[in-house]
Formats: structure tokens, sequence, C-alpha cells
């Protein structure tokens, strides 16, 4: 587990934003809502698939959850194309 200063910056108010990079191993309550929210992306891909340029996508989310001590997160997360693509006419 480690956490970083990425770095800070200043606001146009004055203020100080500060980004922070946090390290710790995923609970499995975390790692469910990651699942959770991974199928509910390739939901919506498989929904739209005929408006997608294949070319051009690369499915992201970026997802907001909790940790298990109610901490907020933020997670960036890809979905490969073979994840919405598996087990459908769209191979």
């Amino acid at each position: 587990m480690r956490t970083e200063l990425v770095g800070q910056f200043g606001l146009a108010n004055g203020e100080t934003a500060w980004l922070v990079e946090h390290q710790e191993p995923l609970s499995e309550g975390v790692k469910e809502q990651i699942i959770q929210n991974r199928a509910l992306l390739v939901e919506m891909m498989r929904d739209h698939w005929d408006d997608v340029d294949v070319a051009k996508v690369d499915p992201r989310a970026v997802v907001f959850g909790y940790y298990d001590d109610g901490t907020r997160m933020c997670l960036d997360m890809a979905v490969p194309l073979t994840d919405i693509t598996r087990g459908t006419d769209l191979t």
C-alpha cells in the first residue's frame, strides 16, 4: 500500500487542487463493484454496437464507488472489445 503526491495545481479561485495516487489491494467488495460496472458497460456497448466505429473505439468508463471503509474512489476502467463481442454474433 502506498500514497504518492502526483502534483498540485492552482485554481482560478485561488485554492489549490491536490492530485494524489493511492494504491492498495482491492477487497472483494471493490472487485465486485468493478465486475458489475464492467458488465454494465459491456451491455451498453452491445446495445449500441451498430452505432460504434470499431476502428476508433476504446471502451472506457470512469467508475465512482466506495472502499469498504466508506472512502470514495474513482477508477478508470477499460473494457477490451473481446469482452463486448464474446458470446454474441458480433464476433
